[in-house]
């Protein structure tokens, strides 16, 4: 028997350097663009709710089709996906270098572009977290201490090649960039490629030779294959690589009972199955057919309504069955909030500078430096979360209120001293955050709901972020400089960190109260 395995390393390491790689071309194009385009924006006389607009579309456009994201990693491997996803960039980003027109940078920019980042980034999401199980957090931290590399240099890069190229031909050159993409997309192996085996087979054997089975052990055995043989058959279809098998419903809902449902899993099905040969195609060989009993429990089941089978279909097709759960539908609502605050700030960070008096170079200056600082907190992150102990969720509630007090510093910062200070400290929240940010939803969903998941959370983030954008914007025109859209940045990551607080100490309470209720109960039966 041959025990297939997560490689939690091996050519996970690879994958973990493609992501980086992948990340450090495509993340900081996103948050340079208005860099490299604001001359543009002036020159076309643009509004802040106009700029405002376009980068919120390019940021919510591909993740509300994120919804499809479940289905579409059923149906093909995130290898593929990703491949199609740097052809979209690229042919997005090199029509956007020809833009002259509101409408054309929303067009080009806001939804093909789009659409590549959000599957692009969501395809080597995927792809790592299929590769780690138990050191998923040092393999997260790294790739983003990796992709950290990316805004130290981009936002130096775009500013020396404007003064050689000028702004469209900038462009030119950063789409060619991004076709490089293609390289760290083709590392992206199905995971199946690589399961890690441990041989049994000869140390079964011996085990056999030296204990040889006895008649009662024997009798045991066939008395179990019988009673496996009587059972309806499961099915249970995983992404990311795995296959599709076949697993008798008594093993699995003892297995269920067990586990404690499908919220308390940590890991995949796949890890923690009982008995490894069930999830190989070779053991579904010789199931038997249904027996007649079957048949006829099942035609007296009542037949559902032709609009509950659609509705049952959709709900399996997109996993929407996670919105059950009120635990997961808190994170679903208060990530969404806090990424909406996170990505306008980074994207408006560029003309939040300038407004403050500093030019292209020096502003691309302070960018590099706050992402510099970003990069040493990624690498230091995971040691930290490591020596405290304490959950991915409460370590991400920590860095928003450490983002929350350093963006409101920059408003107060005079001179370049007290900015490149408060641009520093920004980007130790940043790194911070960036590292768990990614881990909530993983520690909490098992990984064959990540895919849907990850699509339902994009989705309710872009519909967020397609929403702040033009606020943000006429926020912005009205109050005539960014320090407001700055403090309502930071209402979205408070209003965060004060619901997951409220659930915690609900939590905590309703624990209290179960260790009572248990207490009373054992002290009247005794």
């Amino acid at each position: 028997m041959d025990k297939d395995q997560i490689p939690d390393g091996g050519y996970g390491w690879i994958v973990v350097a493609a992501f980086g790689a992948n990340n450090i071309v495509v993340i900081p194009i996103m948050q340079g663009f208005t860099l490299l385009f604001r001359d543009v924006f002036k020159d076309l006389n643009m509004s802040a709710t106009d700029i405002s607009t376009i980068t919120n579309v390019n940021s919510a456009f591909g993740l509300i089709l994120g919804l499809f994201n479940g289905p579409l990693f059923k149906s093909f491997t995130y290898r593929k996906v990703s491949l199609i996803s740097v052809i979209l960039m690229f042919v997005g980003f090199i029509l956007t270098s020809t833009a002259n027109s509101f409408t054309e940078f929303i067009i080009y920019y806001g939804v093909i572009n789009s659409i590549g980042c959000s599957l692009n980034l969501t395809s080597f999401s995927l792809a790592l977290n299929t590769y780690f199980n138990k050191r998923r957090n040092l393999a997260t931290g790294l790739s983003s201490a990796i992709t950290g590399f990316g805004p130290v240099f981009m936002p130096i890069l775009v500013s020396f090649l404007i003064s050689y190229y000028g702004v469209r031909g900038t462009a030119l050159i950063l789409s060619a960039l991004i076709l490089h993409c293609l390289t760290g997309a083709l590392l992206l192996h199905p995971v199946k490629w690589h399961y890690r085996k441990v041989e049994e087979r000869a140390i079964e054997k011996e085990l056999e030779l030296l204990n040889p089975p006895t008649s009662e052990a024997n009798n045991l055995k066939q008395e179990i294959e019988d009673e496996d043989e009587i059972d309806e058959d499961y099915d249970v279809n995983l992404v990311h690589g795995l296959e599709k098998v076949t697993i008798p419903s008594k093993k699995m809902e003892n297995f269920d009972k067990a586990s404690g449902g499908i919220f308390a899993s940590k890991i995949s099905l796949y890890e923690k199955a009982p008995d490894a040969t069930w999830w190989r195609k070779e053991s579904n060989a010789g199931l038997p057919p249904y027996t007649p009993q079957y048949s006829i429990r099942q035609e007296k089941k009542p037949k559902k309504k032709d609009s509950q089978q659609w509705i049952s279909k959709i709900v399996k097709l997109f996993d929407l069955d996670l919105l059950q759960d009120p635990a997961y539908r808190t994170i679903w609502f208060g990530i969404s909030l806090a990424f909406t605050g996170e990505i306008n700030f980074s994207l408006m960070t560029p003309m939040i500078l300038g407004d403050l008096g500093w030019n292209v170079e020096e502003t691309a200056k302070l960018m590099s430096s706050l992402a510099f600082a970003d990069i040493i907190m990624r690498f230091i992150s995971p040691f930290i979360g490591d020596a405290v102990k304490l959950p991915a969720k409460q370590m991400y509630m920590i860095s928003l209120i450490f983002l929350v007090l350093t963006r409101a510093s920059i408003i107060f910062a005079s001179g370049w001293t007290q900015t490149l200070i408060a641009c520093i400290f920004i980007g130790i929240g940043k790194g911070f955050r960036t590292v768990y940010m990614g881990l909530v939803i993983p520690s909490y969903v098992p990984l064959e709901k990540l895919a849907s998941a990850t699509g339902l959370q994009t989705v309710l983030n872009g519909l967020f972020l397609i929403t702040a954008g033009p606020i943000l914007g006429l926020i912005r025109d009205k109050s005539g400089s960014y320090n407001a859209c700055i403090y309502f940045i930071n209402s979205l990551s408070l209003t965060t960190i004060t619901l997951w607080t409220i659930e915690m100490i609900l939590d905590r309470q309703k624990l209290k109260n179960q260790a009572k209720e248990e207490a009373t109960e054992s002290s009247q039966n005794v």
